[in-house]
């Protein structure tokens, strides 16, 4: 399952990426912002994400705001959550083969619709290579997560 939010900034990307995951049936949930509202905060949108992603290792998530940044700050505050602000494709396939993220977040100001597909697509369908050093990498992530709270 792939869960998306996203603020006013990233609104309208969410939107065209929601009929793009549509049109090829794939599975996701909105968990906001419903409507188009300026007034409107990220940090609440990137939780409700985080927080579905982080019940399942099989659980993905894409977060947007103008930047990215915000977005992604939130989603890492949640153990288990391993997001990436990603602006092209080989960040997003370097983030999933190396570092098994399970969030991706899309500055709505810097990526076309179509690049951010393209980015999405790549993160998606790419692998964690699972290597010994990735796999000690991501223990020790572990361990801080434990560690911090």
């Amino acid at each position: 399952m792939i869960y998306l939010g996203a603020d006013h900034g990233g609104f309208l990307l969410k939107e065209e990426l929601k009929k793009r995951l549509a049109r090829r049936r794939i599975r996701f949930v909105d968990c906001g912002a419903p409507t188009l509202d300026s007034r409107d905060d990220y940090p609440a949108f990137a939780r409700a994400v985080a927080k579905a992603v982080a019940k399942s290792p099989r659980h993905r998530g894409i977060v947007l705001c103008r930047s990215g940044v915000g977005v992604d700050i939130v989603a890492n505050k949640t153990p288990r959550v391993r997001s990436v602000v990603a602006t092209d494709v080989w960040i997003a396939r370097r983030s999933r083969r190396d570092d098994n993220t399970n969030v991706i977040a899309l500055p709505a100001e810097h990526v076309s619709a179509k690049q951010a597909w393209a980015i999405v697509s790549a993160w998606r369908t790419t692998k964690y290579r699972r290597t010994t050093r990735d796999v000690r990498r991501l223990r020790q992530i572990v361990k801080i997560e434990h560690a911090t709270r």
